[in-house]
C-alpha cells in the first residue's frame, strides 16, 4: 500500500501524457519505486509525437532504464517508441 501511495503524486500528473509528457517523462527519474517508474514508463508508451524534438526528449529521459536491475522497467522503457 505505501508503493501505490507513492505512486499516487506522478500518477496525478499522467492523466493528460499528451499535454505534458516533458513534465512526465522528468518524473521517471525522480521517482525511487520500480513500480512508479514502469507506471510512468506505461503510460509513456502511449503518447505519440510528431514533433521530432520531443520525441528526442522522452528517449533521452528513458534510455538510462534499459540497464535497470528490474526486468519489468527494462521491458517498460523497451515499450517506449
Amino acid at each position: 500500500m505505501a508503493v501505490t501511495a507513492a505512486c499516487l503524486p506522478h500518477k496525478r500528473q499522467i492523466a493528460a501524457v499528451d499535454a505534458r509528457q516533458t513534465r512526465v517523462s522528468t518524473r521517471v527519474s525522480t521517482c525511487v519505486s520500480t513500480r512508479c517508474q514502469v507506471f510512468i514508463l506505461d503510460a509513456l508508451s502511449t503518447y505519440r509525437t510528431d514533433n521530432p524534438k520531443d520525441a528526442e526528449a522522452i528517449i533521452e529521459r528513458v534510455t538510462p532504464r534499459l540497464q535497470h536491475a528490474n526486468s519489468a522497467v527494462v521491458l517498460s522503457a523497451v515499450k517506449v517508441r
